[in-house]
């Protein structure tokens, strides 16, 4: 019994000590909870305002908004446009985002089209290699990936595409194929 009840005296005089700790500061409490993001969503706002995340399209569809039609989300157009890298790697990360695309719309029930997609983003992963070196290449597309899969439905739609892919081989590219 006295132990118990001793756990129980060093337990009240440890959170005594927590509370009167958190109590001495002058600062008011409620001001800093108000910045506190109550949920991902309003964190990832809060990162986008503060330049930290680009601003992304969240929309439910798959392809995103694509006002000049030119096949490339124009969030990411607007991201990959202001990188500083050249207009070759540029140019090679579009192709990317675009492969990527692709596997999220293609109708995997269609074996031949599923192969051209699965191609497609074989070789312009090669090509990022071929621009970047294969180390920055992986990073960079990681960070496209990430960037392009970004809402719940293009993910589910991403994973039906690589369940579909699961054992199949797509065709290595040859190294001037990205020229």
């Amino acid at each position: 019994m006295k132990r118990i009840n001793g756990t129980k005296t060093y337990a009240a005089a440890l959170l005594a000590l927590i509370v009167s700790g958190c109590g001495n500061s002058t600062e008011n409490t409620s001001t800093v909870e108000q910045h506190q993001p109550q949920n991902i969503e309003e964190a990832i706002l809060q990162l986008e305002k503060s330049g930290q995340l680009p601003l992304l399209d969240r929309s439910e569809s798959i392809s995103g908004i694509d006002a000049n039609r030119n096949e490339i989300r124009d969030d990411i157009e607007a991201y990959i446009s202001a990188m500083p890298d050249t207009e070759q790697q540029k140019n090679r990360l579009t192709k990317f985002h675009k492969a990527i695309t692709a596997t999220m719309l293609v109708d995997i029930k269609d074996e031949a089209e599923l192969r051209n997609v699965g191609n497609e983003l074989s070789k312009s992963a090669h090509c990022l290699s071929y621009v970047y070196g294969a180390e920055v290449a992986f990073k960079k597309g990681k960070e496209i990936q990430k960037l392009t899969v970004n809402t719940k439905p293009r993910f589910l739609a991403y994973m039906k595409y690589n369940d579909a892919m699961d054992g199949r081989v797509c065709f290595m590219p040859p190294k001037n194929i990205c020229e």
